[in-house]
């Protein structure tokens, strides 16, 4: 599910220093919606898939994610293409350095730029390098919305294709991508 509108709230919680290159908090696909009071735990050897339609289309070159909790490693998130209503092919990731402390946006700069078209399904995966990366889920799961996938095994690599391994509820992290 989207959510593309600003929530002023969250969006004031990001530090320059997290921002890495990013400042452009406008969300072209994703939610920032992280009030859910649901924690997905991932541990440095699994890469959780959130799945996510597009609005509008538009060039997407940050990925942003809300650390309610920092790792002992940096963050990796991943964009992947859908296929069967599940994350495919690698198509941008970006390595974000340990964030120190958590309760706050984090962010960096795509290793490509991401073409988004109008209702265009895409995959944003979270992994990390070291520990577990704690981040909300968002307050409303459920209907309408794509189940969360993962793929197991991985030495805190994103994988290219994605192997979904598990498959579980509907529901959304605090991830989005920017301009």
């Amino acid at each position: 599910m989207t959510d593309a509108a600003d929530d002023d709230d969250a969006m004031t919680d990001a530090s320059p220093d997290a921002m890495q290159g990013c400042t452009d908090m406008t969300v072209l696909v994703g939610t920032t919606d992280h009030t859910g009071g649901t924690t997905d735990s991932i541990p440095n050897d699994i890469a959780d898939a959130f799945g996510y339609t597009t609005p509008a289309g538009a060039t997407a070159r940050c990925a942003w994610v809300w650390v309610g909790g920092a790792p002992s490693g940096d963050i990796r998130v991943g964009v992947y293409s859908d296929s069967s209503s599940a994350p495919n092919n690698l198509l941008a990731q970006v390595r974000i350095p340990h964030p120190s402390g958590g309760n706050r946006w984090v962010s960096g700069v795509l290793d490509n730029m991401v073409s988004l078209t109008n209702n265009q399904v895409v995959w944003l995966a979270l992994i990390t390098t070291a520990g577990t990366l704690s981040t909300p889920l968002q307050s409303s799961c459920g209907t309408g919305q794509f189940p969360l996938h993962n793929d197991t095994n991985l030495s805190a690599a994103l994988p290219d294709p994605f192997n979904v391994a598990q498959t579980f509820g509907s529901c959304a992290a605090a991830i989005f991508l920017g301009p």
